[in-house]
């Protein structure tokens, strides 16, 4: 199998220059600065960036929770995209390995991740990459502040 064109690296510090580069690869989904610095310098949070020299291809965002009903925590895989030119070379699953990974540093019973039964890209990925389809009857709600 040949080498893949990018690659894939925790981001622990978010500058200028990756915030403009961020904003001109993901333009639907903005940045801000001083938020984007907050949730790097959180240890219980992964940004990671798959990455080729012109394109940030690939995004993953999660989270370490930890539970007061077990011993260990978890991690929410709460958000993974990869850019729709990159599709289907292997970059999704790659993240969700890499997330996993992660979680395994850091001790977690599982790692989990909410997405809609008709998202049939998601699903077939999360399948690909060994997610096994546990609760199938799950609602989500949610509360808005202010």
């Amino acid at each position: 199998m040949p080498e893949p064109t990018w690659r894939i690296a925790r981001s622990t510090a978010v500058d200028d220059a990756l915030l403009a580069r961020l904003n001109h690869d993901w333009p639907d989904e903005p940045w801000a600065l001083e938020q984007a610095q907050a949730f790097v310098a959180n240890p219980d949070n992964l940004l990671l960036l798959a990455t080729t020299p012109d394109l940030i291809c690939g995004i993953v965002i999660a989270h370490r929770l930890q539970r007061l009903d077990a011993l260990r925590a978890e991690v929410l895989l709460y958000s993974i995209d990869v850019h729709e030119a990159m599709r289907r070379q292997g970059i999704g699953h790659a993240l969700v390995a890499a997330t996993t990974a992660w979680a395994e540093e850091l001790s977690a019973d599982c790692t989990w991740v909410l997405t809609e039964r008709s998202n049939h890209a998601a699903m077939a990925l999360y399948r690909a990459a060994g997610g096994t389809d546990d609760i199938p009857d799950v609602a989500m709600f949610t509360f808005r502040n202010g």
